[in-house]
């Protein structure tokens, strides 16, 4: 009797729950391991991406990355520039990318390098940053090595600016 007076109380609510919906977009679309991606330009090898780990969220336009090595290439075959990254968070829609875990870019035409433990890439406008206050070590092959709390870098015009305090050493004649 207890028992039916307690059923008779319930209701059960049939209709999809927020809970499927959260699960979907935690959920990747397309995982791929060992994946190498070539980008071809008039014949010639532009630039090579290797990945470890590739998750594909459709519904958010995002593609998270792990792992990662990028090496872009001149028109003659030879490295213009090398990245790595730990991972990477990738927006199909606007071409914005934010990579963490010991961000390295490597560029062989200036001769420089830049780590961080996170940079931003912002396609719009062809900007690299860090995130705010973020330290980020710049380091030339001329000696010259500058650490700076947050920096963005307009890489079109290749321009670089420091946001917060800096310290290191520049060589002369830069």
């Amino acid at each position: 009797m207890l028992a039916a007076a307690l059923l008779a109380g319930c209701s059960f609510d049939y209709r999809p729950t927020s809970l499927e919906e959260e699960l979907a977009e935690q959920m990747p679309n397309t995982v791929l391991r060992g994946v190498e991606h070539t980008v071809v330009r008039d014949g010639r090898i532009a630039a090579v991406l290797r990945v470890d780990r590739v998750e594909s969220y459709d519904e958010r336009d995002v593609v998270r990355l792990f792992g990662i090595h990028f090496t872009e290439f001149d028109g003659a075959g030879s490295v213009l520039t090398e990245a790595w990254a730990d991972r990477a968070e990738y927006h199909v829609d606007t071409g914005d990318a934010h990579a963490e875990g010991s961000v390295v870019v490597e560029s062989r035409r200036d001769d420089a390098r830049i780590a961080a433990d996170a940079l931003r890439w912002r396609e719009s406008g062809r900007m690299l940053a860090s995130d705010d206050g973020a330290e980020v070590v710049i380091e030339r092959a001329d000696g010259s090595r500058v650490t700076a709390a947050g920096f963005e870098a307009d890489v079109a015009r290749r321009v670089i600016r420091f946001l917060g305090p800096v310290s290191g050493r520049l060589a002369a004649g830069r």
